[in-house]
């Protein structure tokens, strides 16, 4: 696939887009689902089944508009002279707002829904019928005998229910502080993109919402609509998208600064882009072709490109880095583009597959949940991260491969069509400080000889593993204390007219009478106490329908509905719903990690860094006072795929190289653990900014993603190199150069010893064709330098000589040489003197020979070994190549 993609880049890129544009032809199908009931209720739902029966015979007449204004001070009374005419005033504000609709105009008369021949209004007005006159003119000793009167036509429980903190004296209302009116629109909803639409409605509320939220004498007073959390939320949600939007600026800034160089040749902006636009064409083509299969689209799949992005940019990272460290090992030495295309994805492909293949199968098994948007947004994840897997394989290798051909050609990156003045060596520009960091430099040298050799000292490692323990312990408490809770009003932002209505309100229900001719069916309504949590209401849910199902009829023919039982039926489940999804999704990953790494203990080792993430994520979400529900439930099955890919791409790079385990953790975290961190990071860098949001949804995605990265980037990049330089499993043994089963047939599972005999009989060289002990990167067939006792210790920094290039040996040692750059410490043992002078050939730049006997054969060549440390027993062609040891010796790192 490399060398397809290395020699027709422009045709895999025009493929690549028309791909993408006949699978978003399924956007003609897209559906889109608003309704709480078709997304979080199990369609077994007691409540599904009895909301069906109330809107067969009881269908919505009308929307409830509600009015509630409350003091702004104790000593206030709303039933006094003064109130009650602002209030009076608004009513008629009210009254009077009209509403233009296909060029027909609609008065309150027109849209109320009546009773008895007059609007349906709820307000302690209707005492004195609203007539402004009276109220104007009455008196406070008035207002309180009215009050109290208690006739048939108004009780005063009625009353009671529309004023709020009432004091009495001899159970005769004194004063209150709060004072509520409701109004009835009639109800003209049609079903539109997944959701009911009333458009007339809609704009009689926006006006209703004009005249009540507003802060009247010592008096503040508020809305709540049908459509308040729908259209709060969405206003809470289209602020804050400002913030999401400048955070996928900074990641492409951020992705263009770790890529490339910031010089006009070496610029990789356009790569840069062409990597989001990548995760771009496959969110088009997961929603493409979901819909075109007739599955729905939820606010929850909102989530979905924060997922492509997160495991998108993790992917471009690896294969950037495989690129460059490829072209690193070759130095200056001319390889062809498509060879070098084939050898990045023949290191990167491996670690990019394990890592998708496991998260597409952990996220597709989660479809069989009860929940319908659980099970639409796993089918819309397993599909949209394949999408990424293949695109990044194809698209964006075909993008690196264009752009490196645009460096060969000296042309500028970000406009190609002009063409740079070529510059001698010695003119050539310094790097930039972002070279510095991200280009094989400081993050590089910071992983592979700073963090590393301090990670694996003794006393560090314990305390590593002090850390993970006392976070584990600390993080089963928290996990054990959360609660099950949810509230759609939890999006309304702190500011907004809903959540202070919320705040205000403590009672919303009145009793409905209907005279019937024919009874086919009859309801009463009666009304829950205020209930303080979930487990609260799970109970008053049974104990009701405990209740009602005592009573001698039919089954299914009495029974207890509201439509917040909906919510309710969702809490129920959601607990079992999350352990279920999060348990197969680990069990996915561990099969498909024991399939693709080939290594038992290995795979363990990932298991457990995922587990004890999903651990840590649990204590946080309790410390940061969050709760179970459905925005959570998501993240954290999305947490088992982000934070699969920082513990698989560790894990397996580790298996790939040979020596001690010291050793091979050394050159695992200078070759993988910068691509590891860039990713991580720029997953955190997409949400940094949401956390000074209000909204509920983004506050809690900054949080969860926030712990996703800390405790993932922990695990990856601290506990799991201790665990394997403790018990990590043995390498791959070397493969031959065209082997197709790269990584089956090194697998070292006992379970498959003798599949793997029979593999390696096939597919591996034999002992003899590698020189005895040398260390071997087995998926590039290049030399280590790793091995104990041997003659020559190979550190530092020093360039060697090219010499000679004729010898075949050259090949197979310079091939993507020295994925161990990074080791602080290589070792050799040699055969003899010509393989001292392969070795001495390979043009790498990050290599000291030192001789460590004194004893060397009287028949070495003194080409061969020029740059050998001038204190052994070695002869120097000049005075000249001595001085060059010991000044490279003395600013070695």
């Amino acid at each position: 696939i490399g060398l397809l993609i290395g020699r027709y880049p422009l045709r895999v890129i025009a493929i690549s887009f028309i791909s993408v544009a006949l699978c978003s032809l399924g956007f003609l199908r897209f559906t889109e689902e608003n309704r709480i009931e078709k997304l979080w209720v199990p369609s077994t739902a007691d409540s599904i089944t009895h909301m069906e029966w109330v809107d067969k015979h009881f269908p919505s007449k009308y929307h409830i508009e509600s009015l509630i204004c409350v003091a702004n001070t104790k000593s206030t009374n709303v039933i006094t002279p003064e109130p009650l005419n602002q209030f009076m005033s608004m009513h008629e504000a009210i009254f009077n707002i009209s509403v233009d609709f296909n060029d027909t105009n609609y008065k309150f008369e027109d849209l109320c829904y009546q009773r008895g021949g007059r609007c349906w209004t709820d307000s302690v007005l209707s005492v004195w019928n609203f007539n402004k006159d009276v109220i104007n003119s009455i008196s406070e000793r008035q207002i309180k005998y009215d009050l109290n009167k208690n006739s048939m036509q108004i009780p005063k429980d009625y009353i009671k229910r529309l004023l709020g903190n009432i004091i009495e004296n001899n159970g005769n209302i004194e004063s209150a502080s709060a004072f509520l009116s409701i109004y009835r629109i009639k109800d003209r909803s049609i079903l539109k993109r997944g959701a009911k639409v009333d458009e007339i409605a809609d704009q009689w509320e926006s006006q209703f919402v004009r005249i009540g939220y507003r802060n009247l004498q010592n008096i503040s007073c508020s809305v709540y609509t049908t459509k308040t959390v729908e259209t709060e939320t969405a206003k809470s949600f289209a602020a804050d998208s400002v913030l999401l939007s400048i955070g996928y600026v900074i990641i492409l800034i951020f992705v263009s600064c770790a890529l490339g160089r910031l010089n006009r040749l070496e610029n990789r902006n356009i790569v840069a882009a062409m990597g989001m636009i990548c995760i771009a064409m496959a969110y088009a083509t997961t929603v493409g072709i979901s819909s075109s299969f007739g599955l729905l689209y939820g606010p929850l799949h909102a989530v979905l490109p924060f997922l492509l992005l997160g495991i998108g940019v993790d992917d471009m990272f690896v294969i950037a880095t495989a690129w460059d460290n490829f072209k690193h090992h070759h130095g200056s030495n001319a390889v062809d583009v498509a060879e070098h295309a084939g050898q990045c994805l023949k290191k990167a492909g491996v670690s990019i597959t394990v890592t998708s293949l496991t998260d597409v199968v952990a996220f597709t098994i989660g479809a069989s949940t009860v929940l319908p948007a659980l099970s639409s947004f796993s089918i819309f994840a397993g599909i949209g991260i394949l999408a990424v897997f293949i695109l990044q394989i194809t698209f964006f290798t075909a993008c690196i491969v264009l752009d490196s051909k645009r460096k060969a050609a000296n042309r500028d990156a970000c406009l190609p069509c002009i063409k740079l003045k070529r510059t001698s060596d010695s003119q050539k520009p310094k790097k930039s400080w972002s070279s510095k960091i991200f280009d094989g430099g400081i993050l590089r040298w910071f992983f592979g000889s700073k963090f590393a050799p301090f990670l694996l000292k003794g006393y560090n490692k314990f305390f590593v593993v002090l850390i993970t323990l006392d976070l584990v312990a600390v993080s089963i408490y928290g996990s054990i204390e959360l609660k099950v809770s949810f509230d759609p009003r939890w999006f309304l932002a702190p500011d907004s007219y809903g959540k202070k209505f919320v705040q205000y309100q403590e009672k919303d229900v009145i009793f409905q009478e209907s005279n019937p001719e024919n009874i086919t069916a009859s309801r009463f309504h009666a009304v829950h106490k205020l209930l303080q949590d979930t487990s609260e209401e799970l109970k008053a849910l049974d104990s009701i329908r405990t209740h009602v199902s005592e009573v001698p009829f039919s089954s299914n023919r009495a029974f207890a509905f509201s439509k917040f039982y909906h919510l309710w039926e969702t809490n129920r489940v959601i607990t079992v719903e999350m352990f279920r999804n999060i348990g197969l999704a680990i069990g996915c990953v561990f099969v498909i990690t024991l399939i693709l790494v080939a290594d038992f203990r290995t795979t363990i080792f990932v298991i457990i860094c995922v587990t004890l993430t999903l651990i840590d994520m649990g204590g946080l979400m309790y410390f940061w006072e969050l709760s179970i529900n459905t925005v959570t439930t998501i993240v954290l099955v999305l947490v088992v795929g982000l934070s699969v890919d920082y513990a698989a791409h560790m894990a397996h790079t580790f298996m790939r190289y040979q020596g001690t385990r010291k050793e091979r953790i050394l050159a695992t975290m200078g070759d993988m653990a910068p691509a590891v961190f860039n990713g991580g990071f720029s997953t955190f860098l997409a949400f940094i900014l949401l956390a000074g949001s209000t909204n509920y949804g983004f506050l809690t995605f900054f949080k969860m993603f926030f712990g996703v990265v800390v405790f993932g980037l922990f695990h990856g990049l601290c506990f799991l190199p201790v665990l394997l330089s403790w018990i990590g499993a043995d390498s791959y043994p070397p493969l031959s150069e065209d082997s197709p089963l790269t990584i089956m047939a090194c697998g070292s599972c006992k379970c498959w010893k003798t599949f793997s005999r029979i593999m390696k009989s096939f597919f591996c060289k034999k002992k003899d064709t590698q020189p005895r002990n040398l260390m071997v990167d087995s998926y590039t067939q290049t030399p280590s330098y790793n091995v104990q006792n041997g003659s020559i210790n190979i550190k530092d920094d020093i360039p060697f000589e090219h010499l000679n290039y004729n010898d075949k040996r050259y090949e197979n040692y310079s091939s993507g040489i020295g994925s161990s750059v990074n080791s602080s410490l290589n070792k050799i043992t040699v055969d003899s003197i010509e393989d001292i002078k392969i070795i001495s050939l390979v043009p790498s730049l990050s290599k000291k020979m030192i001789i460590s006997q004194q004893k060397i054969p009287n028949n070495v060549s003194v080409p061969a070994i020029k740059y050998l440390d001038n204190r052994s027993n070695i002869e120097h062609t000049s005075q000249d190549i001595q001085k060059k040891i010991k000044k490279c010796t003395e600013s070695s790192v």
